[in-house]
């Protein structure tokens, strides 16, 4: 298996505690055997940003894209890639580990009126924890892509997008993760999210669950004096 991780991000600004999480995932692909690449991405346009990490991902001729933003944390490595691997196995197109939302309450995780429209109505899902569920949409915070599928499916970009729709003097807005899961479903994709994976998304988990996920996890020690 051959897998790109690519962080979006803009202002040339990571998370330290994804940083951290990206060394110890570097180790465990090594030990794994696994081939692997780096990629960071600074744009402020993160629709661009993230197209221009699947095109890496094609060029490189990699299995799996596993995008992961950077205000978020995955708090154990060895889950996140069990979901990059049972993904595989289980032939999805795109599986996501879902994040507390910073502004509302719930996950980033939606079903759709219409899967197969990007601009379809989207409603909350309720929580699933411990679970791995089929969705119709999901935020991009931590994204797996088979590459496999993409290039059987869908080779030729833009593959994020954001999109308005004109109503009045309140436009619909559609985030450029939802407008790709939307084209996912009409490329007669497959979406899963899973719950069984730990994230820290910063701004919704503060800063000290955050160290205290990834001590849970054995990832992380604070120093000794």
């Amino acid at each position: 298996m051959h897998i790109i991780v690519g962080v979006p991000a803009y202002g040339e600004r990571i998370h330290a505690g994804l940083a951290r999480a990206l060394m110890i995932m570097a180790v465990s692909l090594a030990k794994a055997g696994i081939a692997y690449g780096f990629q960071y991405c600074d744009s402020a346009l993160l629709d661009r940003a993230r197209n221009k990490l699947v095109t890496t991902a094609l060029r490189e001729k990699a299995d799996w894209l596993l995008m992961i933003d950077a205000d978020t944390v995955p708090t154990d490595v060895g889950k996140l890639l069990a979901m990059i691997r049972d993904a595989g196995k289980a032939g999805a197109s795109v599986v996501g580990a879902p994040v507390q939302q910073r502004r509302r309450a719930g996950w980033n995780v939606r079903r759709a009126a219409n899967p197969r429209d990007p601009m379809s109505d989207c409603f909350p899902m309720e929580d699933f924890d411990g679970q791995v569920k089929v969705v119709d949409r999901i935020g991009s915070a931590v994204l797996g892509i088979n590459m496999s599928w993409l290039r059987s499916k869908w080779p030729i970009g833009p593959w994020f997008r954001s999109e308005y729709q004109e109503r009045g003097d309140d436009p619909k807005a559609i985030g450029e993760d939802f407008y790709f899961c939307g084209q996912v479903c009409a490329h007669d994709g497959v979406i899963v999210a899973d719950w069984r994976v730990p994230v820290a998304h910063f701004g919704a988990t503060s800063e000290t669950e955050t160290i205290a996920l990834l001590e849970a996890s054995g990832s992380f020690r604070r120093p000794v004096n």
